[in-house]
């Protein structure tokens, strides 16, 4: 009989409750949708750093003679040290007007085990008797230039032109979201890259000898970045300390942990919120059932159905509704975690990063949506079951009339219509039931406000950008420094330029 029951009245209100469960769907989506992509994520992150020997610590300087790089080893709490060679240079792409930039970081192939090594994903490592002419490029810049391997690529080094062949493509953990300028916001692999040299072939293309200018280390285990930090600054002050920082301000590093913060405060905010707002219209409806349904609940109690039983019958409607919602909502996020894992893999650069059907998210969705749907049933049933047989099969008895607060502001109250009177008063008469609309109605406009705030807020934070921060037209970097005074007397002297500054 309970059944049948059930049956016929999900069908008779089935509008209001695929309502309900439309909600909860949307809230559990997002949840395991973000939630197998932060787990993509992270164990494509935890992979690539483990296999590539990931720097726990880095140092950049002006110069260092080479030979040094074995007696800061020797630090206690190091555990490997290692230096090389970077160098920031033009590409130079017959028919591109727009300037394209590649790093050059040098490495040695003869080290078995080299921090932050590159993983090759085209082609080979360059000849060793003619490591001159090969170069290793970044696979996002490899791709979306269209090169293809054995292409010549001329570039730029110290005022002259130098052509390499292609000779392979890889990724690398330190470069993972590879910006140019702290002042980037999206990788441009088209525009910018990374480069792989030998560095016996960079220091020559350098005029160098034996020197480094980037430092990279690892630490032994239960150390901590603040132990070396002071003996370190100590001994590479001589040399000009450009930057001396820990993994977890790496720029690469710094973005990935962010966006992985931010996906995990995203699935657990947003679908507390739609969760919440399910459980309000859940309880209202069932609230709404019982009360109209105080007749039938009267008559089963007098026919010895005990609390339990009716208990469990309204309960059911609310599980079913939380089943259906926590099956779609779970099996749509593990779907839609598929194209969103692509979309960040447009912007990580990290081998792995492809998501996975995962039952774990479904089932989670399933018992999180039976938890908040089966509360909000109980809530709503559990007053008219306390009432007694004879009580309940009786109407309810009228709340009393008596003056509101708001009628005693006369002219405010004289305004209002006969309909607007009984509006307010209907408010006061179920506080409980006022303030839980209010909550429902205030989560749903706090949804859109966020969404209206958050492009005002980038309209207004890209406007102030580039009509007050950076006002310029042209920005001018150079490869090294030059004397201030001569340099805006020659910038000056250009046709059409209004002011010069440094």
């Amino acid at each position: 009989m309970f059944r049948r029951k059930v049956i016929r009245e999900l069908k008779e209100n089935k509008l209001g409750y695929a309502a309900c469960i439309t909600v909860i769907a949307i809230g559990l989506m997002i949840y395991a949708s973000f939630a197998v992509v932060s787990e993509n994520l992270t164990a494509s992150q935890v992979n690539f750093y483990r296999d590539q020997n990931f720097a726990d610590g880095y140092a950049d300087i002006m110069e260092m003679p080479a030979r040094e790089v074995d007696r800061l080893k020797k630090i206690d709490g190091i555990r490997d040290l290692q230096g090389r060679t970077m160098e920031e240079v033009r590409v130079l792409f017959p028919g591109k007007t727009e300037n394209v930039y590649l790093k050059l970081v040098s490495f040695d192939p003869r080290l078995n085990n080299p921090i932050n090594a590159f993983m090759l994903t085209a082609g080979s490592l360059p000849d060793a008797q003619d490591s001159k002419k090969d170069i290793i490029l970044d696979n996002k810049f490899f791709e979306a230039n269209h090169l293809r391997l054995n292409d010549e690529l001329e570039v730029v080094i110290k005022g002259k032109k130098v052509k390499f062949t292609v000779a392979g493509a890889a990724r690398n953990p330190e470069f993972i979201y590879a910006l140019r300028t702290a002042g980037d916001v999206f990788p441009d692999p088209e525009k910018y890259g990374v480069a792989y040299l030998p560095y016996e072939t960079m220091q020559s293309l350098l005029g160098k000898k034996n020197t480094v200018n980037s430092i990279v280390f690892t630490l032994e285990p239960g150390t901590d970045f603040d132990d070396v930090k002071p003996v370190l600054e100590r001994e590479l002050k001589p040399y000009g300390i450009l930057s001396l920082y820990p993994r977890k301000d790496q720029p690469s590093h710094l973005m990935l942990n962010q966006e992985l913060d931010g996906i995990k405060a995203t699935s657990r905010s947003m679908p507390a919120v739609f969760l919440t707002i399910a459980a309000v219209v859940l309880y209202i409806m069932m609230r709404r059932t019982v009360e109209q349904q105080r007749g039938q609940i009267g008559v089963l109690k007098a026919l010895g159905y005990k609390d339990s039983e009716i208990m469990l019958h309204y309960l059911s409607y609310s599980v079913i509704i939380g089943l259906l919602g926590g099956a779609l909502g779970g099996a749509a996020g593990i779907a839609l975690s598929f194209p969103l894992t692509s979309a960040y893999e447009m912007f990580f650069n990290m081998p792995g990063l492809e998501s996975r059907i995962s039952l774990r998210y479904l089932l989670e969705s399933l018992l999180i949506s039976l938890i908040f749907s089966a509360a909000a049933g109980y809530s709503g049933c559990k007053g008219i079951l306390a009432l007694q047989p004879s009580q309940a099969m009786r109407p309810p008895t009228p709340s009393p009339g008596k003056q509101i607060p708001l009628e005693r502001l006369g002219s405010f109250w004289n305004m209002l219509t006969v309909q607007g009177k009984m509006a307010f008063r209907n408010l006061y008469r179920n506080p409980k039931r006022s303030v839980i609309v209010f909550i429902g109605i205030t989560f749903a406009f706090s949804l859109a406000g966020m969404t209206w705030a958050t492009k005002q807020l980038s309209e207004k934070m890209l406007f102030e950008q580039f009509e007050k921060v950076e006002t310029y037209d042209t920005k001018i970097i150079f490869t090294d420094p030059r004397k201030r005074d001569k340099a805006l007397w020659e910038l000056n002297r250009f046709p059409g330029v209004k002011k010069a500054e440094p």
